[in-house]
């Protein structure tokens, strides 16, 4: 009792110094209330990419009580494809790029169901920047990335797969990537808690109540620097790269996001994560919001 009345002692003058937080319960009625344009979430509607040339429908990003009767809302973003490259619907949503230090961490739930379809679905809690030009070096991106049925291990081995990625650039004619990646191979069904944490010039990633980073990136491969550079958009996406023809049947895939949290210039970990979440939702606090365009 005494370690968690201090705790919070502690994260409030933080917090109240610091002056520099988002956070959004997603507690909106659907991807049209007016509330969330308020806010400046974009829902991604039309034409659009990854993979180049894809769906994206406003109608595949809703919003349900986590439990029936629960005050508690939580997003969906859907995916829905039969079997055909061109009947997939994907979703998308984002802030402004005005992110760039700091801790991000959100709440989500992975369905599995990719995995039972054979579809290369690819769930995603991530940063980006706009690349201006062919390898533009001051492009930054900063993703966590969930296949439950994994279609991009080139070797074939399908089992679920999170991968880490951060971008110093790329251009895609002739396609060059620079990049630092790191993968595990994992069954996140379920709910979890994504940490991307960028400070000191590396970027962490770190997986629910992991003290230690699972992978730290600071330069790729070809020695450059990976460390964002750029004011960066808050972004969740699920889409399909590919798909398996042997089901015509119409199936839709799930991510599931409770909450979004953020913290500029400072590193927290899962623990004082949580607190000051718990803080926040004991507050009624269901959007914040102390950055500007």
């Amino acid at each position: 009792m005494k370690y968690t009345i201090l705790l919070s002692l502690l994260l409030y003058f933080l917090f109240a110094a610091s002056g520099n937080e988002f956070f959004d319960d997603f507690n909106y009625e659907s991807s049209g209330d007016t509330l969330l344009r308020q806010h400046d979430w974009t829902v991604v509607h039309g034409v659009n990419a990854p993979p180049s040339g894809a769906n994206y429908s406003r109608d595949l990003v809703t919003f349900e009580p986590a439990q029936p009767g629960s005050n508690n809302r939580l997003m969906i973003l859907g995916a829905r494809t039969n079997g055909e490259i061109a009947n997939i619907a994907v979703s998308r949503i984002e802030t402004p790029a005005v992110f760039r230090e700091g801790i991000f961490a959100a709440r989500v739930f992975f369905d599995h169901a990719p995995h039972k379809t054979q579809d290369g679905n690819i769930r995603a809690f991530y940063l980006i920047s706009p690349l201006h030009f062919p390898s533009d070096t001051l492009y930054s991106e900063c993703d966590i990335e969930y296949l439950s049925y994994n279609v991009w291990e080139t070797s074939g081995d399908t089992r679920s797969t999170v991968y880490f990625n951060t971008w110093e650039t790329y251009q895609t004619e002739p396609y060059i990537a620079d990049h630092a990646l790191n993968s595990q191979q994992i069954n996140l069904s379920g709910w979890h808690i994504l940490i991307i944490q960028i400070s000191g010039g590396h970027v962490s990633y770190f997986l629910d109540k992991s003290d230690e980073p699972l992978f730290v990136h600071k330069y790729s491969p070809a020695g450059s620097t990976v460390y964002p550079e750029s004011l960066m958009h808050l972004a969740f996406a699920n889409w399909i790269t590919s798909t398996s023809n042997e089901f015509t049947r119409w199936r839709k895939s799930n991510l599931r996001v409770d909450w979004v949290y953020h913290a500029a210039d400072t590193t927290l970990n899962f623990v004082e994560i949580r607190q000051r979440i718990n803080e926040l939702q004991k507050n009624n606090i269901l959007y914040l919001n102390e950055f500007g365009e």
